[in-house]
Formats: C-alpha cells, sequence, structure tokens
C-alpha cells in the first residue's frame, strides 16, 4: 500500500498509510502533518552573506517573522541547520487557541492582571493574524473553526477559578458539567472562535520566496557576526527563533526553563469530535479533528525522565478503551520547552549582547505564541514599542523555589554523570535496548541490535556533562537536565547539544 491508498472513501480522506519503515504494522514517520505536505527545497548558504535582520530557526516563529518583516520592506534572512519545519512545528497538534490549559487563573494570581491581559492580548493577535494571513494568501491549509474545551476529572473548582479569570480578562466562556467526548469529566471551559488547521501546509505556503537557508547551522555568536557550518553571516540584528538558545551564557536560559516531551497517536475509525480537547492535567489527553482522523496526544514528561516507558503503550490502551474500532495511523512525539514561571521569553536575549533577540519557551503552546513572538519581536526590531513585551520579558527572574528545585535536578543529572558507576554489564541488555553500563570496564551508554551488536557512546550530555538516560519509547538517548536528545546511534536529534555524542570503539 502506498501513501496515496486510502482506508475508505471521501473527499475529506487521508492516506492511512505512508512511505515508511513499519513497527508492528504501524508506518511510523515523524508525524501525520510530515507525512502530508509538500516540503519546499531551500539551498545551502555558499559563503559569507550580509543582512539587516538574520533569523536563526524556520519553524512557525522563524518563518512568521521573516513573512511580516520581508512584507514591511525589511532585508531579512533565515537559516535552519534542518530542513524547513522539521523540527517542533512538525509534532505539533496544530491548535489555533488562546486557550492554553489552567494558565490564566493562575498568571492572574502571580503576575497580576494587568500582565495577564498582556499575554491574552499577545496571543489572541496572534490568531487573528493568522487567520488574515490564511485569507490573503488564499492557503490550503485545512483551517477549520472548533470550541476549545478545558476538562477535569476530578478538579471542578479549579475549572470554575480558570472560567472565572478569563471571564475576567474579557474571554468569554462557558461553563459545563459535560462535554460531547465519552469521558466522565467533573466540569469542563468551553471557549468558542478557536481553529485548527495543518501547520506545515501553511508554514510552506509562507515560506515561499523567502530568503531561506537550509542545512547551515549557526555555531556561535561574535558580536553581530554569526558563524555557521557553511560560512558566516554578518547582520545588524540576530533572532534566535530554534527553539532552545544554542549559546548558554550570557541568558543562561537552561537554568530557566526545562523540556517536557509527549506522545501523539492518529488514528482512523474515530468520530467527528466536534472540537477541541484537553485535560488540566499535565500529563492528561488532548484530542482534535483532522479530516477522517482523530489525533491523540498526552503522556507528558520531563525529558530524560521515561526510563521504564511504556508511554505510547497507555497512549493505545487509551484509544482502545474510547474507540475499539479505532486503526492506529500515525505515532510520534514532540518535545516543548517550559519556562519556570509558564510565560514565554520574547525580546533582547541579554543587556550584554547588544542587536540579539529570542524567542523561545512557548510552554506548549507554540502555534499562537510563535505568531506573538513574530508580532512583538517584528516591533521591537524596528525600534518601536509594544504593548504586550512587558509579560515575555527575558529579563524578568523566575521565583527561588522553582529555580532551586529546576536546579536540584540538574545537579543529579550532572553528579551521576561523575560519580555514579553502573553495577550492570552490557552483556545483560536486551536486543533491541540500550542502557547506561559497564562496558569493557568503564561507563558507556550501549544500545544492543536485534542481531547482539553493541554500540557504545559516550554517556555525557555534551551540551554541560549530564548523565543521558535511555528512553526505551524511542530508542534514544534522553539528558534530563535540558532536554538534549540523541538517537540511537548518537546522533543529535533535539537541542540545546550542538554535536554527536562521541563514539566509544
Amino acid at each position: 500500500m502506498n501513501r496515496r491508498q486510502k482506508a475508505k472513501t471521501g473527499e475529506n480522506d487521508v492516506a492511512l498509510v505512508p512511505d515508511g519503515a513499519a513497527i508492528n504494522g504501524v508506518t511510523v514517520l515523524n508525524s501525520l502533518w510530515s507525512a502530508t505536505w509538500a516540503r519546499p527545497a531551500f539551498p545551502f548558504l555558499a559563503g559569507d552573506l550580509l543582512c539587516d535582520i538574520l533569523i536563526i530557526g524556520a519553524g512557525l516563529t522563524g518563518v512568521n517573522l521573516a513573512y511580516l518583516l520581508k512584507k514591511a520592506g525589511a532585508n531579512v534572512v533565515v537559516i535552519d541547520g534542518g530542513e524547513v519545519g522539521e523540527g517542533i512545528t512538525s509534532g505539533t497538534t496544530g491548535k489555533i487557541t488562546v486557550q492554553h490549559g489552567l494558565f490564566y487563573d493562575r498568571l492572574t494570581k502571580e503576575a497580576g492582571s494587568e500582565q495577564a491581559r498582556q499575554y491574552l492580548a499577545a496571543n489572541d493577535a496572534g490568531k487573528e493574524r493568522y487567520l488574515s494571513i490564511i485569507e490573503e494568501e488564499s492557503i490550503a491549509c485545512d483551517l477549520e473553526k472548533a470550541p476549545a474545551y478545558l476538562y477535569s476529572f476530578d478538579d471542578a473548582a479549579a475549572i470554575a477559578a480558570e472560567a472565572r479569570a478569563c471571564e475576567s480578562l474579557g474571554l468569554p466562556v462557558s461553563f459545563l458539567k459535560e462535554m460531547p467526548l465519552p469521558l466522565p469529566v467533573a466540569a469542563a471551559v468551553k471557549m468558542e472562535e478557536q481553529y485548527a488547521f495543518h501547520p506545515l501546509r501553511y508554514l510552506a505556503a509562507i515560506a515561499k520566496g523567502l530568503p531561506i537557508y537550509t542545512g547551515t547551522r549557526a555555531i556561535a555568536i561574535e558580536g553581530r557576526t554569526v558563524k555557521t557550518n557553511r560560512g558566516q553571516i554578518k547582520a545588524d540584528q540576530i533572532v534566535l527563533a530554534c527553539h532552545y538558545p544554542f549559546i548558554n551564557t550570557p541568558g543562561y536560559y537552561f537554568m530557566r526553563m526545562y523540556q517536557s516531551r509527549s506522545y501523539l497517536l492518529a488514528f482512523a475509525n474515530g468520530p467527528q469530535i466536534g472540537g477541541m480537547y484537553i485535560d488540566a492535567r499535565e500529563d492528561g489527553l488532548s484530542f482534535r479533528n483532522w479530516r477522517n482522523l482523530l489525533v491523540m496526544a498526552g503522556e507528558d514528561h520531563h525529558s530524560g525522565d521515561n526510563q521504564k516507558g511504556g508511554r505510547y503503550a497507555a497512549l493505545r490502551r487509551e484509544m482502545a478503551a474510547l474507540y475499539p474500532q479505532a486503526q492506529e495511523v500515525y505515532h510520534w512525539s514532540n518535545q516543548d520547552c517550559v519556562p519556570l514561571d509558564r510565560r514565554p521569553y520574547i525580546g533582547p536575549f541579554s543587556p550584554k549582547l547588544p542587536g540579539v533577540f529570542i524567542a523561545t519557551g512557548y510552554n506548549k503552546w507554540g502555534i499562537t505564541n510563535s505568531m506573538a513572538a513574530a508580532l512583538i519581536l517584528s516591533d521591537l526590531l524596528a525600534g518601536r514599542p509594544n504593548p504586550w513585551a512587558d509579560v515575555f520579558s527575558p529579563q524578568r527572574h523566575p521565583e527561588i523555589w522553582p529555580l532551586l528545585r529546576h536546579g536540584f535536578t540538574s545537579a543529579g543529572g550532572f553528579s551521576r554523570s561523575y560519580l555514579y558507576m553502573p553495577p550492570y554489564e552490557a552483556r545483560l541488555l536486551p536486543p533491541g535496548h540500550g542502557g547506561v553500563v559497564s562496558y569493557r570496564g568503564k561507563k558507556f551508554g550501549v544500545y544492543r541490535d536485534e542481531e547482539g551488536n553493541f554500540f557504545p557512546v559516550s554517556a555525557r550530555c555534551p551540551h554541560l556533562g549530564c548523565q543521558l538516560e535511555w528512553n526505551p519509547d524511542e530508542k534514544s538517548w534522553d539528558c534530563p537536565c535540558h532536554g538534549s536528545r540523541f538517537d540511537h546511534l548518537g546522533r543529535l536529534l533535539n537541542h540545546p547539544a550542538q554535536t554527536d555524542l562521541r563514539h566509544e570503539p
């Protein structure tokens, strides 16, 4: 069966088995979105370059910003170490919504109603700008209006508080005791006038005609010059829109946020659910339709904290319990940066790096926040004040207790790297598994393939030296300190690390 074959007929049906390798009969690609779009091709950088504004990162943030800047007549260039849209953007659920979980009540209490209004206004403006761009450019990206539901199985009081906070900010919501989904909820908040789309089809449309160079990895920033693997780029202003900043100092963003992984399934033979749904719990379930498929996400955890695995299995059990006739089509995962106070960092990178800006830490709500970042940064880059910039200021500092807890987690990863000697020998690893083990008398991260061959790599993350952990669900080496990830052979998957793991003999 190839990409064009269907499971059933109908104009909204999609291919159920795209080209690719199969595991347990299920075809595995990066995501549903990456399997159902035509990636635009862009050239490598071919030598040194000059520009006014350089954007590092060709996901939604970087391409949205470049689109706005080019419309305003700016001389802008975008680079990416990989391909357009192949990073975090490709793994999202694709919800264009200002419903961001149990958030507005918390933000109002912690930062005040004025900053909560700024956050809401920025994201609402982001939502509206998507709609206007899609209409103006006639983009076929499966835009669909759908209400957004936030639900809880056991905490009606938290849902009621969130509803009150939304209403106090001028955001109309409905407080409900039940939903269309077959879930026994205690309460839910319903928000109308929200949207969903195909994020990569949108991205492909607005990327056309932009000066984007792929396969061009930023290595260092020296003054107003960015060194890449293919040449140097001098720019008056530089924007880091690369999910996680690749420089540690100044800024120290690695101390101010962590990374979280989530897992997603897309399946056929599920119902049209008439909206977008998300559990108030951090690791709860999220649902939305795309054409004839139902997308379910959940099982969130701190990156590097999945030694036992079973995340996909847990989602499949939920799928089978809710929809016994469901047929899995795709499964994939994604990674999000979460600031300790849950607000993104959008603005000047650091007073010690004038002319450098950042957009990161979207707290799992990267669609509207990426457009909000593009709107804010397009003002700041032009020297204009922005009415929402204060709530996202990178110069704010987290409260001491979250900072200490995050520091303890990182300290544990450092200490294991230097002090812990595993008692297990590599020969005890089952085929197809990995672990930090003793190999030839030394500590390594070792993967044992199905034929019994061993593949040892350094067990230390090249970012800051934390001990890596094996993720059995994805056969990857994950850093519990700052979220860098590597495949089972040590090849870099996720930043902030910049290099592959060192291979050992």
